[in-house]
């Protein structure tokens, strides 16, 4: 008796832990926010609603427009941490094609960029 039990408990921890609704690629953690919980994904949950997945490749340029005039620009190849961001100072998200993005950009923008525009001051 005790023994299906356990068994029962580590199916059901089994299937809680593999049935996580943010399974994500390698490719996508690098859209990764600062936030806990589900704002961590917000980037992430964004492109894939607005269906503009096809419009980048695997790996975009980010570029970070904060209000007080810098520019952080993720070549993306290098980075693996966090976007440090969170989901509250993000005003504006704006996706542009390879296709446009490599006329605009040169070979930064051969797999798209991802624009994302900030309220707020810097925190660099």
């Amino acid at each position: 008796m005790k023994r299906k039990r356990v068994i029962s408990y580590f199916f059901i921890f089994f299937v809680f832990i593999n049935c996580s609704p943010y399974k994500i690629l390698d490719s996508q953690k690098r859209f990764l926010l600062n936030d806990n919980g589900k704002n961590k994904y917000y980037l992430i949950e964004y492109i894939k609603f607005k269906q503009m997945e096809h419009l980048l490749g695997e790996v975009p340029t980010v570029m970070i427009h904060k209000v007080d005039g810098d520019l952080i620009i993720r070549s993306d190849k290098e980075y693996f941490e966090n976007i440090a961001l969170k989901k509250d100072q993000i005003k504006r998200i704006e996706i542009i094609s390879f296709e446009k993005a490599s006329n605009i950009y040169g070979s930064a923008g051969k797999n798209g960029i991802v624009n994302i525009y900030t309220y707020g001051k810097s925190s660099n």
